[in-house]
This record gives C-alpha cells, structure tokens and sequence, in this order.
C-alpha cells in the first residue's frame, strides 16, 4: 500500500470533546508497605477526545478546523501551547467548567493506574449558541463535517440536530463518532448523517439485534434507524465492516506487533476522513492499515506517517 497524503486547500472541521492526556513515564524502584514506589523519568501533556482525530488528521497532512470547549482552570491554560501551522482553533473557556483531564502511569513500560478528572455536565445555552454560531461561519469553507462526540456535555441534542440540518442546508457531508461508554447511545440525536463511524459496542446500543454473525443484514437495520447510507463498524483486531449505499464490503485486518490499542478508534476515524466523501474500499483499507500501527505506539498518540510502500 502507498501511503499518500490528500491534497486540498478545504479544511476538515471538527468539532467534539477535547481531553488534555497526561502520561507519567518512570521506573519501579520497590515495593513498600504494600504500595510499588517508584520514580518519574518524564511527563507529557498532549490533546486526546476529539484531540486525538484532530492530531491524527494533521499527522496524515490535513488542513484542520477545530472547535472544542476547555474548562476555567489551569488545564485549560495547555491549549495555548497547541500549535501546528495546519491547525486553527476556536476553543470556548466556559467559566465554572473544568478541563476534562485523564492521567495514565507507565512504570517499566507497562501502563499501570488510571486517573480521570471528569466533567459531564452541559454546557450553558450561551455556550451551545456560540459554538453553533462558530460552525455557521466555518463549515462553508470546510469539505466535510467530523462530530467527534465523547459524552461530555459540549454536544446537547438540540445542538447536534442543528449541525446535521446545517451541514444539509449547505451541501457538506456529516460524519460522525459517538462513544456509548457508562451512557446509553445519542447517535439517533444526529440522524441523518452521511456517515456513522461504530464500533460493535455502539451498533448493538442502537440495535440490541446486532448479530456479528449476520452482519450484512444487521449492517442495513443500522441504516434504517440511523436514516443514513453509509454505516462503518470498526472491530478492532477482525478488521471493518461496511454498508456503502447499500453495498457490504469487510476489510481485512493489518497484523502488527501492538502494545497499546488506546486511541486506535480515533486514528481509524482520521485516515477514513482524510480519504474523502463518500468512503470506499480503498478508504476502509487506509483506516483499518493506519489505526493498526497506531496500537504500536504507547499512550494516546498518532503513529508517525511513513511515505513508502508496504506489504501485507
């Protein structure tokens, strides 16, 4: 396979939860009084949630509109460090809001504890209005709308209505990702997407008779209540599945050597939008092949783009 970046002047415009990832990175020293000591070697800051596709989408060479909502705190202050020169931001301060936070330790490079600082609550109507307002001046310079929905609080159900009508109204393709998690399935809030993005969690949240047995025919149930052409169910390790204007395709597998599948799903979502509208095959075999070597890296971090040819 060629690994070829897209050429466009049009960004892609992403709008979603925004997580700041912490990794702690260190040694195991001991064990004392049943506590593992051990010892930092380093600590990095970097953008995952929406953050995540958003640094995928650029590392594959796409040009990046992005609009998210940070907290009134010191971890929102990071955002100011982000900068790439195919990336614009308009990230909302909410006041009252923190900053979704998720520390992961790594001791002997094993990932060994998990800290959340969460923050779910929704965002004020004010807030809900300016981010809509944001879109309505962005997306007509934009070649296709990426909802990355994360479930916490910046996308409201009238707020995810209003961007699916919108996207109509001015002709550009809607795709979208929303994770199901401790929560139940949103998806049917966006409802008449171009394109939904799932995995096998989220399709049988929506349709409790998803049979990955039978998943030609389960593929078309999803389409129905979804009221969209184009259904991708990610299935990890298995590869993909399709349902492409009524056409099934599965996509095969890319075997690597993995050590981390955290992140996997967002650069699957990436490579697949960075392909174009509407996906194909091709498509399909770039997102399975670049969410792969994405489980080769540890931590919530995009793979490195290698231009050459490689053989599966």
């Amino acid at each position: 396979m060629l690994l070829k970046k897209s050429k466009t002047d049009k960004p892609i415009l992403v709008i979603g939860d925004v997580i700041l990832d912490i990794y702690h990175f260190g040694d195991h020293l001991a064990d004392s009084e049943g506590v593992a000591v051990g010892r930092d070697r380093e600590t990095r800051h970097s953008w995952g949630g929406a953050g995540l596709l958003v640094r995928n989408l650029l590392e594959l060479g796409q040009k990046v509109s992005f609009i998210s909502l940070v907290g009134d705190d010191q971890w929102g202050e990071y955002e100011k460090q982000w900068t790439h020169r195919n990336l614009t931001k308009y990230f909302v301060r909410e006041r009252v809001r923190k900053t979704v936070v998720k520390e992961r330790f790594v001791v002997d490079g094993k990932k060994v504890f998990k800290w959340n600082s969460l923050e779910d609550k929704r965002t004020s109507p004010a807030t809900g209005r300016r981010m809509l307002s944001l879109v309505k001046k962005i997306l007509p310079q934009c070649r296709v709308l990426v909802i990355s929905d994360y479930r916490h609080g910046l996308l409201s159900r009238h707020l995810a209505t209003q961007l699916v009508t919108l996207a109509k109204k001015t002709d550009i393709p809607v795709v979208v990702d929303s994770q199901v998690s401790q929560r139940e399935s949103n998806h049917q809030w966006y409802a008449g997407a171009d394109v939904f993005c799932l995995n096998e969690e989220e399709a049988r949240s929506i349709e409790p008779a998803f049979d990955a047995e039978n998943i030609e025919r389960s593929l078309q149930q999803l389409s129905k209540i979804l009221d969209s052409k184009y259904i991708v169910v990610k299935r990890g390790e298995r590869g993909s599945v399709a349902l492409i204007s009524g056409a099934y395709i599965m996509s095969l597998p890319h075997k690597v050597k993995a050590v981390d599948s955290c992140g996997a799903g967002d650069a699957f979502l990436a490579a697949l939008a960075s392909r174009g509208f509407p996906p194909n095959e091709d498509a399909l075999r770039f997102a399975n092949f670049w969410a792969a070597l994405s489980t080769t890296v540890i931590g919530a971090e995009p793979p490195k783009y290698v231009q050459k040819y490689v053989r599966h």
